[in-house]
């Protein structure tokens, strides 16, 4: 169960239906505050939809607070983070956010967002839209025991993200 404080910033803070966060810093501050974990983070491309063509995200959530802009999901995702201190989740988002995701020549990220699987006591890793137990790597390379298209790219937390070796299979950009 999550913390009764950490579940009112959730609902009145989270985009669409996942723990993503604009403003994200203040929700690790809370969940680490009341005891709670990350367990792993999927990154989202913030850009304009006009720019999501060249985007490193495809699919999302428009901004409801900005209907020029959209959340595009990535392929981008690093897991096993449960013993990270919270200055280590910070200094690794802050990393990437500065360096960004780059696909090819074609695509690249525009302004990463990190959205957070969560780790309780009670019930190991949760996430909103994620049941029986899977992987953060299950669920993006095509759910729990099945085998996908693979186009899930793991970083590594220990060199900052992703490598230069590690690239996902175009494919055709969908506007939300």
């Amino acid at each position: 169960m999550i913390n009764p404080k950490v579940q009112k910033y959730i609902d009145e803070h989270a985009i669409g239906s996942e723990y993503l966060f604009m403003d994200w810093e203040p929700f690790l501050d809370l969940l680490y505050a009341e005891g709670g974990r990350v367990s792993a983070i999927l990154w989202w491309d913030y850009c304009e939809e006009s720019q999501q063509p060249e985007s490193v995200g495809s699919g999302g959530y428009r901004d409801p607070e900005n209907d020029a802009y959209v959340y595009a999901e990535t392929q981008f995702y690093q897991d096993e983070l449960e013993t990270k201190t919270l200055d280590e989740i910070k200094r690794y988002i802050g990393q990437q956010r500065e360096s960004g995701f780059r696909y090819g020549d074609s695509y690249r990220s525009h302004e990463l967002i990190p959205s957070f699987y969560l780790t309780t006591e009670e019930n190991g890793s949760l996430r909103k839209g994620i049941y029986n137990g899977c992987t953060v790597r299950e669920q993006m390379v095509g759910g729990c025991g099945e085998k996908g298209p693979g186009l899930a790219v793991r970083g590594s937390f220990d060199n900052g993200g992703v490598g230069e070796d590690q690239v996902r299979e175009d494919r055709p950009q969908q506007p939300v």
